[in-house]
């Protein structure tokens, strides 16, 4: 695979420039250029910050870039310019960066440096304009859902580890919400998977339209959707799960005017009460789901442990 600069020259030089486009709009243009910090590596490979002031690295959740890596400090390091440069210095009690494999303590970053935090790499880049907004397109289509609007899995599961990871440091509780429609096996069989589909794109855009500022929505998969609330407590969950399920029921759902009966079965489940991972998180709240699902759907149900089996944390 070329390297940035190789694919720069690429998409600079395949083709002559438009005659209407006036070549002092481009030196002001390249006069307006932005670094961005970019990860290369790791579950949150694709993530970028554009830099516009100084910024923390870290696992903090509210650093400006959050690392998930065991190998990184809370505050690790710090970007920052420095007259018409940018700047890392490294945060920790030892020389725990390296800047294109050479450990610094602090160091001016040139275009295409690559960056060690932890066991995450990370690379400085300068963008003009016209980069800047295709890579921003990019990553809006990398992130999104395609058939529902809704953020990505892969960017859902890091903001499920990001919000265990503060509740943990701040002793505050997050929950977990997970949304499987009943019966789109039926609709399939009748109306085929087309309309399946369609069904499981308009559940979706209703959930993201429910959730609000205060809640991440995802497709988790199939006929399945998660919502994340970073700072939920047991009945604040219990209620947006019962929002969401009446307002499915009520809403107005057909395929090519034939009206198709809708509902949805949701479990609930609560950091730390019911986990203390994002993985059993999620499994928790997806047992209770299928709780609610068995129960003959259209219901909600917050996890509870097996009577036979270990308490919930």
């Amino acid at each position: 695979m070329s390297d940035r600069r190789d694919r720069h020259k690429d998409r600079r030089g395949r083709a002559t420039l438009p005659e209407s486009i006036d070549p002092k709009a481009l030196i002001a243009a390249a006069e307006k250029e932005q670094p961005v910090l970019v990860v290369l590596t790791g579950p949150q490979v694709g993530q970028r910050i554009l830099l516009e002031l100084p910024a923390l690295i870290g696992q903090d959740p509210e650093a400006d870039l959050m690392i998930v890596d065991d190998g990184a400090e809370w505050h690790h390091a710090s970007v920052f310019p420095k007259g018409s440069r940018w700047v890392i210095r490294d945060l920790t009690e030892e020389d725990r960066i390296e800047v294109n494999g050479k450990p610094v303590r602090e160091a001016v970053l040139d275009d295409d440096d690559q960056i060690l935090v932890g066991r995450t790499v990370l690379r400085f880049e300068v963008h003009d304009p016209v980069e800047q907004a295709f890579d921003e397109a990019i990553v809006e289509r990398l992130n999104k859902d395609h058939l529902t609007g809704l953020l990505a899995r892969r960017v859902f599961d890091f903001e499920l580890a990001s919000a265990v990871v503060a509740a943990q440091r701040h002793e505050r509780c997050c929950a977990l919400i997970v949304v499987d429609i009943d019966g789109v096996k039926t609709v399939n069989d009748r109306y085929g998977h087309e309309a399946g589909a369609g069904l499981i794109a308009d559940v979706g855009k209703l959930i993201g339209e429910l959730v609000g500022e205060e809640a991440i929505a995802c497709r988790l998969g199939g006929d399945e959707f998660g919502v994340l609330m970073p700072r939920g407590g047991l009945d604040i969950a219990r209620a947006l799960g019962e929002g969401i399920r009446a307002s499915v029921e009520r809403a107005s759902f057909a395929h090519d005017g034939a009206p198709l009966d809708v509902t949805v079965s949701v479990g609930v489940a609560v950091f730390p009460s019911h986990a203390d991972e994002a993985l059993d998180l999620l499994r928790r709240a997806d047992e209770a789901m299928y709780v609610a699902k068995r129960a003959g759907g259209n219901g909600v149900h917050a996890y509870a442990a097996p009577v036979d089996g270990p308490a919930a944390r």
